[in-house]
């Protein structure tokens, strides 16, 4: 057993423990996530997602936090259907790469895991510019990472030694310093660090200081490639119009018996929905009907509801307007709807709050639901109403970041700015992303509290004087109020 297996079955969730507490669940989110996906999963990809059912969002590990697992229950009629309601591409991505998100850092990256069995491996997930990059070969590693980095600033805080020096390749005469050496050597194959990001930055110095070199390993698997195919097909389930590239042609040969995972099969499956071979499409709907991924089965049944059913599943009558867009180019007759579709995002907002209000009558307890009502009410800034529907979502889930996000804005543009504050402070101890803190400095700002939003801009890595310049431009008015978020973004 390896030093990063034998710290990851020994310690690892030990650590873990001492941040978060137990939840009493009745849910078996492996078994579903087994059964959602369609093939078994490893013993480490297991114990972590047992971990994220039993205990609470937000145990930490190194600069990391546990998450939700945000995915549809088993006892849901069709998860394909529960997956178009959300929206969301992040969980799109999760069901077109065979992967399940287990954690965020503090700048909102979020972490994700491969389902295959024989290749657990660490993805990291950039949602500000929706891409995708190999980290790890498995939890164990990872989490070997993020053991050593701690350990790592320990050794210099009780050693007094100026960490920046080490990181400069100035090396002090401690015997530690060679076991932190071989520790990341035995890690070199193991890790991908050779891609920058601030994300993994500090470990990515520390290896340069100690080792002089990258930790440059590579996947083995294709998650990589399954997502940048999928993704013109994410974004068309998310209702954002996306033309497919210019060079996707059709190259389906693969036996559907080989696919044992499923996740290349609903790429296929809408790959010929959205270009209109409905020939071959058909073939493959009942190929997959009897397919043991749930998500495969369910995404085939939406999909011949869709082509056959017109008048039922009236609530997608986008992707029945995107696919005509794609294979047909605008028509006379659809010009009205695809500009209510696309065009007019107040539409939109609309049939979020229909489609999630017909949720709720039949499951008032579905927090998800209320997460998507404060958010369409927000858009249309609706604030009042958002507050309420975010404050509906919390007490079912209190440990829910989004609502608490969205709770902040509504009391935010309220200009209850101290309210906004303390909810913008609780989403940010489950997820820590830019666009949190962008709004929590500039409810600091609106509310005259200059010098924490000072410190708040240091902590998201800017210098101390470009931060103390952009609050007194702020303070003397030479930058409007609705300049700050583009500024911030730029800083």
């Amino acid at each position: 057993m390896s030093k990063s297996q034998h710290y990851f079955k020994n310690s690892f969730f030990k650590e873990l423990t001492k941040t978060t507490q137990k939840v009493n669940t009745p849910l078996n989110s492996v078994t579903g996530i087994k059964g959602l996906f369609g093939h078994s999963i490893s013993k480490s990809t297991r114990a972590v997602l047992q971990f994220l059912q039993d205990h609470e969002p937000g145990g930490g590990f190194g600069q990391y936090f546990t998450s939700e697992l945000a995915l549809p229950e088993t006892d849901i009629a069709n998860t394909f259907m529960w997956l178009l309601s959300q929206a969301k591409i992040e969980l799109f991505a999760q069901v077109f790469t065979n992967s399940v998100m287990i954690g965020t850092d503090s700048g909102g990256q979020q972490y994700y895991v491969g389902l295959d069995p024989k290749h657990p491996e660490i993805f990291l997930h950039n949602s500000g510019v929706l891409d995708m990059k190999f980290l790890a070969d498995s939890p164990e590693s990872f989490a070997y990472l993020n053991h050593i980095y701690e350990d790592f600033v320990a050794f210099t805080d009780n050693h007094q030694i100026d960490f920046e020096s080490i990181i400069d390749g100035v090396l002090p005469h401690e015997p530690e310093i060679a076991s932190f050496q071989e520790e990341l050597k035995l890690l070199s194959k193991k890790i991908n660090l050779a891609d920058d990001s601030d994300v993994y930055s500090n470990y990515q110095e520390i290896c340069n200081g100690l080792n002089g070199s990258e930790l440059m390993a590579t996947s083995s698997t294709n998650l990589q490639n399954a997502y940048d195919n999928a993704f013109w097909i994410m974004r068309l389930l998310t209702h954002n119009f996306e033309t497919p590239p210019a060079n996707i042609k059709s190259r389906f040969k693969t036996n559907i018996k080989d696919l044992e995972n499923g996740t290349e099969l609903l790429y296929w499956l809408w790959h010929f929905y959205f270009t209109g071979e409905d020939s071959t499409l058909n073939n493959l709907c009942n190929q997959c009907k009897n397919h043991p991924a749930k998500i495969v089965r369910d995404a085939a049944l939406v999909i011949d509801i869709l082509l056959k059913k017109p008048n039922e599943l009236t609530e997608l009558n986008y992707l029945r307007l995107q696919r005509d867009l794609l294979v047909k180019g605008v028509s006379p007759t659809f010009e009205k709807e695809i500009d209510v579709a696309f065009l007019k995002p107040d539409k939109q907002d609309d049939y979020t709050i229909s489609s999630s209000k017909k949720v709720l009558i039949k499951n008032p307890d579905d927090h998800r639901a209320w997460d998507q009502l404060a958010y369409a009410y927000n858009t249309k800034k609706n604030w009042e109403k958002a507050q309420i529907a975010a404050e509906k979502s919390l007490a079912i889930h209190p440990n829910s970041y989004y609502a608490w996000f969205q709770h902040g804005i509504a009391l935010h543009e309220q200009k209850q700015y101290q309210k906004a504050l303390l909810s913008y402070d609780h989403a940010l101890c489950y997820n820590g992303h830019p666009n949190l803190w962008t709004n929590k400095i500039l409810a600091l700002l609106e509310s005259d509290k200059f010098s924490e939003a000072i410190g708040h801009l240091v902590h998201q890595r800017i210098k101390v004087d470009a931060a103390k310049e952009f609050v007194t431009n702020y303070q003397e008015g030479s930058i409007k109020l609705e300049e700050i978020e583009t500024l911030l973004g730029k800083l």
